[in-house]
Protein backbone atom coordinates (compact mmCIF):
# COMPACT_ATOMS: atom_id res chain seq x y z
CA UNK A 1 0.00 0.00 0.00
CA UNK A 2 1.37 3.43 -0.97
CA UNK A 3 1.75 6.31 1.46
CA UNK A 4 -1.17 8.12 -0.19
CA UNK A 5 -3.45 5.09 0.14
CA UNK A 6 -2.39 4.88 3.77
CA UNK A 7 -3.63 8.43 4.36
CA UNK A 8 -7.02 7.66 2.82
CA UNK A 9 -7.29 4.45 4.86
CA UNK A 10 -6.58 6.46 8.01
CA UNK A 11 -9.23 9.00 7.10
CA UNK A 12 -11.77 6.23 6.42
CA UNK A 13 -10.95 4.65 9.79
CA UNK A 14 -11.51 7.99 11.57
CA UNK A 15 -14.96 8.16 10.00
CA UNK A 16 -15.72 4.55 10.94
CA UNK A 17 -14.57 5.17 14.54
CA UNK A 18 -16.91 8.16 14.64
CA UNK A 19 -19.82 5.93 13.65
CA UNK A 20 -20.13 6.97 10.00
CA UNK A 21 -21.34 4.06 7.86
CA UNK A 22 -19.02 3.36 4.90
CA UNK A 23 -21.05 1.41 2.33
CA UNK A 24 -18.25 0.97 -0.21
CA UNK A 25 -14.72 1.45 1.10
CA UNK A 26 -13.06 1.48 -2.33
CA UNK A 27 -15.48 4.09 -3.65
CA UNK A 28 -14.96 6.18 -0.50
CA UNK A 29 -11.17 6.09 -0.99
CA UNK A 30 -11.60 7.11 -4.65
CA UNK A 31 -13.71 10.08 -3.58
CA UNK A 32 -11.22 11.13 -0.90
CA UNK A 33 -8.41 10.94 -3.46
CA UNK A 34 -10.02 13.79 -5.42
CA UNK A 35 -11.89 15.66 -2.69
CA UNK A 36 -10.33 16.94 0.50
CA UNK A 37 -11.29 14.98 3.61
CA UNK A 38 -11.55 18.31 5.46
CA UNK A 39 -14.02 19.63 2.89
CA UNK A 40 -16.16 16.53 3.21
CA UNK A 41 -16.35 16.42 7.00
CA UNK A 42 -17.72 19.97 6.90
CA UNK A 43 -20.99 18.36 5.78
CA UNK A 44 -21.19 16.14 8.87
CA UNK A 45 -23.11 17.98 11.62
CA UNK A 46 -21.14 18.57 14.84
CA UNK A 47 -18.28 16.36 13.62
CA UNK A 48 -15.74 18.08 15.85
CA UNK A 49 -17.77 17.22 18.97
CA UNK A 50 -15.69 14.42 20.51
CA UNK A 51 -18.69 13.11 22.46
CA UNK A 52 -20.76 12.33 19.37
CA UNK A 53 -20.93 8.85 17.85
CA UNK A 54 -23.20 8.64 14.81
CA UNK A 55 -23.79 4.89 15.26
CA UNK A 56 -24.25 4.31 11.50
CA UNK A 57 -27.08 6.90 11.28
CA UNK A 58 -24.98 8.90 8.81
CA UNK A 59 -23.59 7.27 5.69
CA UNK A 60 -20.57 8.29 3.61
CA UNK A 61 -22.80 8.34 0.54
CA UNK A 62 -25.21 10.80 2.17
CA UNK A 63 -22.33 13.09 3.14
CA UNK A 64 -20.95 13.02 -0.40
CA UNK A 65 -24.38 13.64 -1.97
CA UNK A 66 -24.88 16.64 0.32
CA UNK A 67 -21.52 18.00 -0.83
CA UNK A 68 -22.57 17.54 -4.49
CA UNK A 69 -25.86 19.32 -3.84
CA UNK A 70 -24.01 22.23 -2.25
CA UNK A 71 -21.54 22.46 -5.14
CA UNK A 72 -24.33 22.53 -7.73
CA UNK A 73 -26.28 25.10 -5.72
CA UNK A 74 -23.19 27.34 -5.76
CA UNK A 75 -23.00 26.92 -9.55
CA UNK A 76 -26.62 28.10 -9.88
CA UNK A 77 -25.88 31.10 -7.67
CA UNK A 78 -22.82 31.99 -9.77
CA UNK A 79 -25.07 32.06 -12.83
CA UNK A 80 -27.58 34.33 -11.06
CA UNK A 81 -24.83 36.57 -9.71
CA UNK A 82 -23.48 37.16 -13.21
CA UNK A 83 -26.91 38.34 -14.37
CA UNK A 84 -27.33 40.60 -11.34
CA UNK A 85 -23.86 42.11 -11.68
CA UNK A 86 -24.26 42.92 -15.38
CA UNK A 87 -27.70 44.48 -14.87
CA UNK A 88 -26.56 46.55 -11.88
CA UNK A 89 -23.61 47.89 -13.81
CA UNK A 90 -25.86 48.86 -16.71
CA UNK A 91 -28.50 50.56 -14.54
CA UNK A 92 -25.94 52.47 -12.45
CA UNK A 93 -23.92 53.56 -15.49
CA UNK A 94 -26.97 54.92 -17.31
CA UNK A 95 -28.25 56.72 -14.20
CA UNK A 96 -24.85 58.40 -13.70
CA UNK A 97 -24.55 59.31 -17.38
CA UNK A 98 -28.05 60.80 -17.50
CA UNK A 99 -27.69 62.82 -14.28
CA UNK A 100 -24.07 64.02 -14.16
CA UNK A 101 -22.56 63.03 -17.50
CA UNK A 102 -20.31 60.18 -18.55
CA UNK A 103 -17.33 61.51 -16.57
CA UNK A 104 -19.28 62.69 -13.53
CA UNK A 105 -18.27 59.61 -11.55
CA UNK A 106 -14.67 60.97 -11.50
CA UNK A 107 -15.71 64.15 -9.62
CA UNK A 108 -15.83 63.88 -5.84
CA UNK A 109 -18.53 66.58 -5.60
CA UNK A 110 -20.99 63.94 -6.80
CA UNK A 111 -20.24 61.72 -3.82
CA UNK A 112 -21.02 61.83 -0.10
CA UNK A 113 -17.64 60.70 1.22
CA UNK A 114 -14.66 62.20 -0.60
CA UNK A 115 -12.13 59.76 0.90
CA UNK A 116 -14.15 56.73 -0.13
CA UNK A 117 -14.52 58.17 -3.63
CA UNK A 118 -10.77 58.76 -3.86
CA UNK A 119 -10.16 55.12 -2.90
CA UNK A 120 -12.69 53.96 -5.52
CA UNK A 121 -10.93 55.89 -8.31
CA UNK A 122 -7.56 54.63 -7.10
CA UNK A 123 -8.83 51.05 -7.28
CA UNK A 124 -10.18 51.68 -10.77
CA UNK A 125 -6.82 52.99 -12.00
CA UNK A 126 -5.07 50.00 -10.46
CA UNK A 127 -7.44 47.57 -12.21
CA UNK A 128 -7.08 49.37 -15.53
CA UNK A 129 -3.31 49.12 -15.27
CA UNK A 130 -3.59 45.44 -14.40
CA UNK A 131 -6.00 44.73 -17.28
CA UNK A 132 -4.04 46.61 -19.94
CA UNK A 133 -3.01 43.28 -21.44
CA UNK A 134 -6.65 42.67 -22.37
CA UNK A 135 -7.00 43.96 -25.92
CA UNK A 136 -10.36 45.71 -25.46
CA UNK A 137 -9.25 47.44 -22.24
CA UNK A 138 -6.00 48.55 -23.86
CA UNK A 139 -7.98 49.94 -26.81
CA UNK A 140 -10.23 52.04 -24.58
CA UNK A 141 -7.29 53.35 -22.54
CA UNK A 142 -5.60 54.44 -25.77
CA UNK A 143 -8.81 56.19 -26.84
CA UNK A 144 -9.73 57.87 -23.54
CA UNK A 145 -6.69 57.65 -21.23
CA UNK A 146 -7.64 57.33 -17.56
CA UNK A 147 -10.88 59.25 -18.15
CA UNK A 148 -13.03 56.42 -19.42
CA UNK A 149 -16.77 57.13 -19.82
CA UNK A 150 -18.73 55.47 -17.04
CA UNK A 151 -20.46 53.03 -19.44
CA UNK A 152 -17.01 51.65 -20.31
CA UNK A 153 -15.25 52.00 -16.96
CA UNK A 154 -17.98 50.25 -14.99
CA UNK A 155 -17.27 46.98 -16.79
CA UNK A 156 -13.91 46.87 -14.98
CA UNK A 157 -15.52 47.43 -11.55
CA UNK A 158 -15.64 44.53 -9.12
CA UNK A 159 -18.86 43.95 -7.16
CA UNK A 160 -17.12 45.44 -4.13
CA UNK A 161 -16.47 48.60 -6.15
CA UNK A 162 -20.08 48.65 -7.35
CA UNK A 163 -21.15 48.46 -3.71
CA UNK A 164 -18.84 51.35 -2.82
CA UNK A 165 -20.00 53.41 -5.81
CA UNK A 166 -23.73 52.98 -5.15
CA UNK A 167 -23.77 53.59 -1.41
CA UNK A 168 -21.57 56.70 -1.77
CA UNK A 169 -22.99 58.45 -4.83
CA UNK A 170 -25.41 61.31 -4.24
CA UNK A 171 -29.00 60.41 -3.34
CA UNK A 172 -30.81 61.46 -6.57
CA UNK A 173 -28.78 58.90 -8.56
CA UNK A 174 -29.32 56.26 -5.87
CA UNK A 175 -33.07 56.82 -6.15
CA UNK A 176 -33.02 56.51 -9.93
CA UNK A 177 -31.31 53.11 -9.74
CA UNK A 178 -33.50 51.88 -6.85
CA UNK A 179 -36.61 52.79 -8.85
CA UNK A 180 -35.48 50.38 -11.59
CA UNK A 181 -35.79 47.60 -8.99
CA UNK A 182 -39.07 48.90 -7.55
CA UNK A 183 -37.50 49.45 -4.15
CA UNK A 184 -35.90 52.12 -1.96
CA UNK A 185 -32.31 53.26 -1.57
CA UNK A 186 -31.82 51.62 1.84
CA UNK A 187 -33.16 48.32 0.56
CA UNK A 188 -31.07 48.29 -2.61
CA UNK A 189 -27.96 49.29 -0.65
CA UNK A 190 -28.56 46.32 1.67
CA UNK A 191 -29.23 43.98 -1.25
CA UNK A 192 -26.01 44.95 -3.02
CA UNK A 193 -24.02 44.46 0.20
CA UNK A 194 -25.52 40.98 0.56
CA UNK A 195 -24.77 40.16 -3.08
CA UNK A 196 -21.12 41.10 -2.47
CA UNK A 197 -21.16 38.97 0.69
CA UNK A 198 -22.57 35.85 -0.99
CA UNK A 199 -20.40 36.33 -4.07
CA UNK A 200 -17.31 36.18 -1.85
CA UNK A 201 -18.57 33.01 -0.20
CA UNK A 202 -19.34 31.34 -3.52
CA UNK A 203 -16.06 32.46 -5.12
CA UNK A 204 -14.14 30.82 -2.27
CA UNK A 205 -16.20 27.59 -2.47
CA UNK A 206 -17.59 28.10 1.03
CA UNK A 207 -20.27 25.72 2.26
CA UNK A 208 -23.82 27.05 1.86
CA UNK A 209 -25.68 24.00 3.13
CA UNK A 210 -26.40 24.30 6.86
CA UNK A 211 -24.60 27.64 6.88
CA UNK A 212 -25.87 30.57 8.96
CA UNK A 213 -25.52 33.95 7.27
CA UNK A 214 -23.73 36.69 9.18
CA UNK A 215 -25.96 39.28 7.52
CA UNK A 216 -29.33 39.18 5.83
CA UNK A 217 -30.97 41.52 3.29
CA UNK A 218 -33.38 44.30 4.25
CA UNK A 219 -37.04 43.61 3.57
CA UNK A 220 -38.95 45.63 0.99
CA UNK A 221 -42.71 45.97 1.55
CA UNK A 222 -43.29 47.47 -1.90
CA UNK A 223 -42.53 44.34 -3.91
CA UNK A 224 -42.56 41.70 -1.21
CA UNK A 225 -45.09 40.31 1.25
CA UNK A 226 -42.79 37.57 2.52
CA UNK A 227 -40.88 38.84 5.54
CA UNK A 228 -39.54 35.74 7.29
CA UNK A 229 -35.82 35.81 8.05
CA UNK A 230 -34.12 32.40 8.08
CA UNK A 231 -30.45 33.50 8.20
CA UNK A 232 -29.89 30.84 5.55
CA UNK A 233 -29.09 31.11 1.86
CA UNK A 234 -32.80 31.40 1.03
CA UNK A 235 -32.82 34.98 2.34
CA UNK A 236 -30.37 36.04 -0.36
CA UNK A 237 -31.93 33.91 -3.10
CA UNK A 238 -35.21 35.64 -2.24
CA UNK A 239 -33.85 39.15 -2.96
CA UNK A 240 -32.18 37.79 -6.09
CA UNK A 241 -35.75 37.41 -7.35
CA UNK A 242 -36.04 41.21 -7.40
CA UNK A 243 -32.54 41.84 -8.72
CA UNK A 244 -33.04 39.58 -11.76
CA UNK A 245 -35.36 41.76 -13.83
CA UNK A 246 -35.94 39.25 -16.63
CA UNK A 247 -39.10 37.41 -15.53
CA UNK A 248 -38.75 34.73 -18.19
CA UNK A 249 -35.13 34.01 -17.23
CA UNK A 250 -36.05 33.76 -13.55
CA UNK A 251 -39.21 31.63 -13.85
CA UNK A 252 -38.37 29.45 -16.83
CA UNK A 253 -34.71 28.79 -16.18
CA UNK A 254 -33.54 29.62 -12.67
CA UNK A 255 -36.59 28.35 -10.77
CA UNK A 256 -36.77 25.22 -12.93
CA UNK A 257 -33.05 24.55 -12.39
CA UNK A 258 -33.43 24.98 -8.62
CA UNK A 259 -36.47 22.71 -8.59
CA UNK A 260 -34.61 20.00 -10.54
CA UNK A 261 -31.64 20.19 -8.17
CA UNK A 262 -33.82 19.87 -5.07
CA UNK A 263 -35.76 16.99 -6.62
CA UNK A 264 -32.54 15.13 -7.48
CA UNK A 265 -31.14 15.41 -3.95
CA UNK A 266 -34.36 15.42 -1.90
CA UNK A 267 -33.43 12.13 -0.16
CA UNK A 268 -30.10 13.53 1.05
CA UNK A 269 -30.85 17.10 2.13
CA UNK A 270 -33.09 18.93 4.60
CA UNK A 271 -34.71 21.98 3.03
CA UNK A 272 -34.75 23.99 6.26
CA UNK A 273 -30.94 23.84 6.37
CA UNK A 274 -30.90 26.15 3.34
CA UNK A 275 -33.89 28.14 4.62
CA UNK A 276 -36.34 26.71 2.06
CA UNK A 277 -39.90 26.01 3.16
CA UNK A 278 -42.22 23.56 1.41
CA UNK A 279 -43.81 26.46 -0.49
CA UNK A 280 -40.46 27.94 -1.59
CA UNK A 281 -41.40 27.89 -5.27
CA UNK A 282 -44.58 29.88 -4.68
CA UNK A 283 -42.54 32.49 -2.76
CA UNK A 284 -39.81 32.77 -5.40
CA UNK A 285 -41.91 32.73 -8.57
CA UNK A 286 -42.33 36.05 -10.37
CA UNK A 287 -45.95 36.98 -11.20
Amino acid sequence: MSKKENIYEEQINILIDKGVLIEDKIEAINILSSLSYYTLIGYIPNFTDTNINYKNTITFNNIYKTYLFDKRLRNILLYILEIIENTLKTKIAYAINNEIGNLGYLENVNFKDFKEHKMLISNLKRLLQKDKKIELVDYYIEQYGNKLPICIAINVFTMGMINSLYKNINTPIQKLVAKEYNTGVNQLTSWIENIVYIRNLVAHYMKLYNFKLQKTPANCKVNNHYNIITYRIFDIIHIMKFLVLDKNEWNNHIIITLEALIEEYKHYIELDLIGFSEDWKEILIKF
